[in-house]
Parts: structure tokens; sequence; C-alpha cells
């Protein structure tokens, strides 16, 4: 006598999927042992498996069909996107939506290009199938990876260092937190880079923070090494905690000498903007002022520090403006010649590599210059592990705290966004320990005050 079969099973044995009952608008069917709800939502046919038990499947139905006829979104209901997809629509939005300038932009693509060809390599088809155990496995084959430092093209190739692994996590972690209010990751699930501990990250193999500042001595040795070009250029960023494309950007017009003060502004006609976009206002003190005098000589418009050649005299400038409005308005014609004579519709990065090369020609100083120039002089000085002109921005915040200078001021001279960022600008140095645990002790153990 033949076997009884499932009732889930055609006439030729296949499974098929059979109607249990029909709640609101949500259908419950069996397919095999397991329940699977259908229903429409947003115009889309969504069909979800739920599991345990049939008593589970109507518990379930009842919560869809109850969210469904209220008009809210099903709490079992997201649209499963793969890690391309997440990296091609985040990056629209920091573009379309947010506005952040291409630079920021190109950061992010680049640490969600990481995650993004490590799922092609481990097969991950959606990113909500990424786990605690996913992103371990992402970290190991991040450890293991090489590319060129410093976003150099075909410069040397190195290992990510802690701070680069930490960036690319903590993006995929706000990647990952705009994806959720999508509706791409199921609802009620963490985003799992949140509880991932990136913070809490060690490699054993680098410096510690507290090596990452020049100390006192250095300090003077390193402006003492300056040629009078690089001196104009560094004491600036040390002064104002300014980034190095703060420094490069900076134009004529944003320095008023009348009032004292000097505009850290964006330029979107120069296609950048100001990171975070926190635009401030710094003002000229009497140590300063002849730094500017000197680099800008009487100019009437254009860049305030330019490149060696065009500083010494040695190559003349092919364009003097003679306001600030002639020199913008030669930079958007130039933009709208480009739109105008293209074939096809430039896209951003065309438009400012056109704006950049007339930049250059009217002595602009290539950021890279300026950290090529940093770096001969901290080997000059026997501290070649610093490599970044940015590091003389957290000399400014170090320095500033070991003065006690007001946290918040010092999170508005430099621009960010928290005081949870300025403090991780902020490297104590031997002399501001020293000089705490002298104070401390003498109040402790009552030794006599110097």
């Amino acid at each position: 006598m033949p076997k009884a079969k499932h009732t889930g099973q055609t006439d030729s044995g296949h499974t098929r999927d059979i109607k249990v009952e029909r709640i609101g608008k949500v259908t419950i069917y069996k397919r095999g042992l397991a329940h699977y709800l259908y229903f429409r939502e947003n115009g889309k046919s969504v069909r979800k498996p739920v599991e345990g038990s049939l008593a589970a499947a109507r518990a379930t139905a009842h919560k869809v069909a109850g969210s469904i006829q209220e008009g809210r979104p099903s709490p079992i209901g997201f649209e499963r996107i793969s890690p391309e997809e997440l990296v091609k629509a985040f990056i629209e939005y920091t573009r379309d939506v947010q506005g952040l300038a291409l630079r920021s932009r190109d950061r992010y693509r680049a640490a969600l290009e990481h995650f993004r060809d490590f799922a092609v390599e481990k097969n991950i088809k959606g990113i909500d199938l990424v786990t605690q155990a996913t992103i371990e496995d992402f970290v190991k084959w991040l450890r293991q990876q090489t590319r060129a430092r410093n976003g150099m093209a075909n410069g040397k190739q190195g290992s990510f260092k802690l701070g680069g692994i930490q960036f690319i996590l903590s993006t995929c972690r706000t990647a990952f937190n705009w994806a959720a209010k999508r509706r791409h990751l199921p609802p009620y699930t963490d985003n799992p880079f949140t509880s991932f501990p990136i913070d809490k990250l060690k490699d054993r193999s680098e410096t510690t923070a507290a090596g990452q500042i020049f100390s006192a001595e250095e300090q003077k040795l390193f402006f003492e090494s300056c040629t009078p070009w690089q001196y104009s250029m560094f004491m600036t960023l040390a002064t104002y905690g300014l980034r190095v494309g703060e420094l490069t950007h900076l134009l004529i017009d944003d320095v008023d000498f009348e009032a004292g003060a000097v505009m850290i502004r964006s330029k979107p006609e120069l296609f950048w903007l100001v990171k975070t976009g926190r635009e401030r206002v710094l003002p000229i003190f009497p140590q300063i002022k002849p730094l500017f005098e000197k680099a800008i000589r009487g100019r009437k418009a254009g860049f305030v520090f330019l490149n060696e050649d065009f500083a010494s005299g040695e190559t003349k400038m092919p364009v003097v403006f003679p306001t600030h409005r002639a020199f913008q308005q030669h930079v958007q014609n130039l933009a709208s010649k480009t739109r105008e004579s293209a074939s096809a519709a430039p896209d951003e990065r065309a438009l400012m590599r056109v704006v950049r090369d007339f930049c250059r020609t009217i002595g602009q100083i290539p950021e890279r210059r300026v950290r090529a120039e940093f770096m001969k002089l901290s080997k000059k000085i026997n501290r070649p592990d610093l490599t970044r002109a940015h590091d003389l921005r957290h000399l400014f915040a170090s320095r500033a705290q070991e003065l006690g200078l007001n946290p918040i001021l010092v999170q508005e001279l430099l621009g960010h966004t928290t005081l949870e960022m300025t403090r991780r600008y902020t490297h104590l140095g031997l002399d501001a320990k020293r000089d705490a645990l002298q104070k401390a002790s003498s109040n402790l153990l009552g030794l006599p005050k110097e």
C-alpha cells in the first residue's frame, strides 16, 4: 500500500503552498512544514516566512493585518538590498540630500567599497544577512588588505592602520542606520555595526596617541627648520588649528584686516566646502598679521598662500584679478563653458577638475605639496613617523587643553560638531602630565610650591 502523501505535495511529489486561512488582508499559507504570510504593502506583494507553529503564524498575521488597516508599515516587511545597492544608494543620499562635498563622498564611498568587496568575496547577497560574526570576519579581512597610504594612487602599499579600520566600520554603521530607516533591514533588529565595539579595537603595532604630536622641543625645532615659505604655511596651520584644505583654499577676500578677522568658509564656486559645514570667524592678532600681509603682498584677489615658485616670484601670474568678484566670475565662467562645450552633461568631478587646474595656474598650493613639505621637516627633526600636516591641528587642540582653554571654545575654533571629536584631537604630552602631577603631588603631600 503506497504511503500517504503530505498535504503540501502534488500528485507528482512536488512541494506546494496550501492556503490555511485569511486574517484581514493577510493570508497564511503552509509550504511543507513552514508557514508563510502573504500580503500587499506599498503596491508590492510580500511573502514572509514565520518561525514556529500555526499559532505563531496567526499571532503575527493579526499584527500585520492591524498595521495594514491603520496604514502603518507592517512589522515584518522590509526590502532586501545587496551591499552593492547599499553603496550606490547611500552615496546618492549624501550627494542629493545631505549635499556633502565631493571629497567627503569619496571617503565614504572608498570605505563602503571595502565592505562591498568583502561581501562579494564572501557571497553575502543582502545586508540583512550581516551579523556580529560577519563583522568580525570583515575586520580580519581588512587587517589582511593593503592599499596605498594617504589616498595616493601609485604610492607605497601598506596595511590599514587602526584609525582607517575604525573609519570604515563607522561609515558602515552610518550607512546601515540609513538603510534601517528605509526598511532595508528587518524590523526590530539592531544594526550589527552599532553593537560591534568599534572604539575598543586595538593594534599593538601602532604608536600610542601621546606619541602623535610634537614635544615642546620638537615643536621649536620644527619651526626653526622651516624656510620662510614653509613657516608661513605651518605657523598658520598650527596657530589656528586649520585643516590643510582650509589653508589652501583661503582667499584674500576671506581676510579683513580692518576688522582683524579671517573667515573660514566654503567656496562653492571652487567646488570646495568646509568639512562639517561649520564656517567660523577667527581673529587676526598682532603676531600673525605680518604673515598674512607678506603672503598677500598687496594683491586684490586670489589665494592668500601661494605655491613656492609663485611666492618667490619665480613664476609670474598669468592673470591678475582686480577684485574678488572678478576672480569669482572668471571661475564660474570656466565651469559654464565646460558645461556648454561638453557633448554630455559633465559631472561634478569633471567641473571641479577644470576649476582646480586653473587655480593651480594662479598659484594655489596643492594639498599634497603641503604634506610633502611637512614630511621633509618632520624627518629632519627625527620624527619621520609624523607624516600628516593635519597633525598640527592635533597639536593645536592639545596645547589648548594644556593651557586650560574652555573646551567649548576649542571646539568652536576647530569647527568640530561635537566635544567628543575635540577630545579625540587632544593628546596630552609628557610636559603637561609632568606639570599636572607636580601640582597634584604638591597638594597631596604638602611639598613646597614653585
